[in-house]
Protein backbone atom coordinates (compact mmCIF):
# COMPACT_ATOMS: atom_id res chain seq x y z
CA UNK A 1 0.00 0.00 0.00
CA UNK A 2 1.39 3.61 -1.34
CA UNK A 3 2.07 5.86 2.00
CA UNK A 4 -0.48 8.23 2.48
CA UNK A 5 -3.13 5.71 1.21
CA UNK A 6 -6.61 6.32 2.78
CA UNK A 7 -6.78 2.57 4.37
CA UNK A 8 -3.33 3.54 6.76
CA UNK A 9 -5.05 4.47 10.36
CA UNK A 10 -3.03 7.88 10.76
CA UNK A 11 -4.07 9.38 7.00
CA UNK A 12 -7.59 10.80 7.15
CA UNK A 13 -9.26 10.59 4.00
CA UNK A 14 -10.36 13.72 3.04
CA UNK A 15 -13.86 12.94 1.47
CA UNK A 16 -14.79 10.71 4.29
CA UNK A 17 -13.84 13.69 6.46
CA UNK A 18 -16.02 15.91 4.39
CA UNK A 19 -19.06 13.61 4.29
CA UNK A 20 -18.74 13.25 8.24
CA UNK A 21 -18.68 17.21 8.48
CA UNK A 22 -21.78 17.42 6.26
CA UNK A 23 -23.69 14.68 8.04
CA UNK A 24 -22.72 16.56 11.48
CA UNK A 25 -24.54 19.50 9.83
CA UNK A 26 -27.38 17.95 8.90
CA UNK A 27 -26.64 16.42 5.51
CA UNK A 28 -28.58 13.20 5.30
CA UNK A 29 -27.33 12.74 1.83
CA UNK A 30 -23.77 12.63 2.80
CA UNK A 31 -24.47 10.19 5.61
CA UNK A 32 -25.70 7.73 3.32
CA UNK A 33 -22.65 7.91 1.70
CA UNK A 34 -20.88 7.47 4.69
CA UNK A 35 -23.03 4.09 5.23
CA UNK A 36 -22.60 2.99 1.40
CA UNK A 37 -18.32 3.45 1.99
CA UNK A 38 -18.96 1.29 5.08
CA UNK A 39 -21.70 -1.04 4.74
CA UNK A 40 -19.31 -4.02 3.84
CA UNK A 41 -16.69 -3.29 6.84
CA UNK A 42 -19.57 -3.09 8.83
CA UNK A 43 -21.32 -6.31 8.07
CA UNK A 44 -17.60 -8.27 7.98
CA UNK A 45 -17.49 -7.16 11.67
CA UNK A 46 -21.02 -8.50 12.89
CA UNK A 47 -20.57 -11.35 11.25
CA UNK A 48 -17.34 -12.31 12.61
CA UNK A 49 -18.66 -11.56 16.48
CA UNK A 50 -22.40 -12.83 15.97
CA UNK A 51 -21.67 -15.72 13.57
CA UNK A 52 -24.57 -15.24 12.14
CA UNK A 53 -25.57 -12.94 8.71
CA UNK A 54 -29.28 -12.07 9.94
CA UNK A 55 -27.28 -10.56 13.39
CA UNK A 56 -24.74 -9.13 11.78
CA UNK A 57 -27.21 -6.92 9.05
CA UNK A 58 -29.13 -6.06 12.06
CA UNK A 59 -25.83 -5.16 14.12
CA UNK A 60 -24.75 -3.26 10.99
CA UNK A 61 -28.18 -1.36 10.63
CA UNK A 62 -28.73 -0.43 14.39
CA UNK A 63 -24.61 0.61 13.99
CA UNK A 64 -25.42 3.16 11.75
CA UNK A 65 -28.65 4.77 13.25
CA UNK A 66 -26.91 4.44 16.46
CA UNK A 67 -23.72 6.66 14.96
CA UNK A 68 -25.97 9.01 13.69
CA UNK A 69 -27.70 9.45 16.61
CA UNK A 70 -23.86 10.37 17.78
CA UNK A 71 -22.23 12.44 14.97
CA UNK A 72 -22.22 15.47 17.36
CA UNK A 73 -19.68 13.32 20.22
CA UNK A 74 -17.42 12.57 17.15
CA UNK A 75 -14.55 13.87 17.91
CA UNK A 76 -13.32 15.92 14.63
CA UNK A 77 -9.92 15.15 13.10
CA UNK A 78 -10.87 11.27 13.95
CA UNK A 79 -10.76 8.77 11.68
CA UNK A 80 -14.68 7.68 11.58
CA UNK A 81 -14.09 4.15 10.20
CA UNK A 82 -13.12 3.20 13.21
CA UNK A 83 -15.23 4.99 15.66
CA UNK A 84 -18.27 3.48 13.36
CA UNK A 85 -16.79 -0.21 13.37
CA UNK A 86 -16.34 0.17 17.29
CA UNK A 87 -20.28 0.92 17.33
CA UNK A 88 -21.07 -2.04 15.49
CA UNK A 89 -19.07 -3.90 17.55
CA UNK A 90 -20.97 -3.21 20.49
CA UNK A 91 -24.02 -3.90 18.78
CA UNK A 92 -23.26 -7.02 17.51
CA UNK A 93 -22.19 -8.41 20.75
CA UNK A 94 -24.79 -6.99 22.48
CA UNK A 95 -27.07 -9.19 20.05
CA UNK A 96 -25.27 -12.24 20.69
CA UNK A 97 -25.31 -11.97 24.31
CA UNK A 98 -28.82 -11.70 23.70
CA UNK A 99 -29.24 -14.28 21.14
CA UNK A 100 -27.14 -16.49 24.17
CA UNK A 101 -30.21 -15.88 26.88
CA UNK A 102 -32.93 -16.05 24.45
CA UNK A 103 -31.28 -19.59 23.08
CA UNK A 104 -30.78 -20.63 27.22
CA UNK A 105 -34.29 -19.17 27.73
CA UNK A 106 -36.03 -21.31 24.93
CA UNK A 107 -33.87 -24.64 26.02
CA UNK A 108 -35.15 -23.99 29.74
CA UNK A 109 -39.05 -23.74 28.09
CA UNK A 110 -38.38 -26.34 26.77
CA UNK A 111 -36.88 -29.15 29.45
CA UNK A 112 -39.64 -27.48 31.23
CA UNK A 113 -42.37 -28.68 28.69
CA UNK A 114 -40.91 -32.22 28.58
CA UNK A 115 -40.63 -32.52 32.27
CA UNK A 116 -44.28 -31.85 32.40
CA UNK A 117 -43.88 -30.08 35.31
CA UNK A 118 -43.27 -26.35 37.10
CA UNK A 119 -39.12 -25.28 36.74
CA UNK A 120 -38.34 -22.75 39.99
CA UNK A 121 -36.80 -19.81 38.45
CA UNK A 122 -34.94 -16.96 39.31
CA UNK A 123 -38.13 -15.03 39.24
CA UNK A 124 -40.47 -17.88 40.71
CA UNK A 125 -42.09 -21.15 38.74
CA UNK A 126 -42.76 -21.49 35.48
CA UNK A 127 -45.13 -24.11 34.44
CA UNK A 128 -45.32 -26.48 31.39
CA UNK A 129 -48.09 -24.73 29.50
CA UNK A 130 -46.82 -21.05 30.32
CA UNK A 131 -43.50 -22.69 29.18
CA UNK A 132 -44.53 -23.85 26.06
CA UNK A 133 -45.98 -20.44 25.44
CA UNK A 134 -43.14 -19.05 26.04
CA UNK A 135 -41.81 -21.56 23.24
CA UNK A 136 -44.18 -20.67 20.93
CA UNK A 137 -44.16 -17.13 21.15
CA UNK A 138 -39.74 -16.92 21.00
CA UNK A 139 -38.66 -14.52 17.81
Amino acid sequence: MPDGAPDEPHVLDPIEASLVERAREGDAKAFGELVTMHQAAAFRVGYVLTGSAADAEDAAQEGFVRAYLALDRFRAGSAFRPWLLTIVGNEARNRRRARGRRDGLAERAIAAVRGGGARSTAGGSVTGSVAGDAVVASP
